[in-house]
């Protein structure tokens, strides 16, 4: 993967277990470009099939409800790009 994680620290957990869990499914899978997009994390891989993309679109979804900064599952602010909770947009 040549672009590295392209996103918030708090999507770690995030991360991790789509991690694991993609590779339980399948040895072979390989992350090609893990990033943030349109406010959400955007994960990509060398093969898909539907299993794949529901694991995949699972965890995305997961993004939707975690602050990218530091991992906060509530207090959100902003639309659509980018949401942070309350705690992180105060150190800004």
């Amino acid at each position: 993967m040549c672009y590295g994680i392209a996103c918030g620290d708090g999507w770690f957990n995030i991360i991790f277990d789509l991690s694991k869990e993609l590779t339980s499914y399948s040895k072979t899978v390989q992350a090609t470009q893990v990033k943030e997009k349109f406010g959400y994390l955007r994960f990509y891989v060398n093969e898909y099939d539907d299993t794949i993309m529901q694991i995949i679109t699972k965890f995305e979804n997961k993004s939707k409800e975690t602050c990218r900064k530091c991992g906060n599952k509530k207090d959100f602010e902003g639309k659509g790009r980018g949401k942070d909770c309350k705690d992180c947009l105060k150190n800004i």
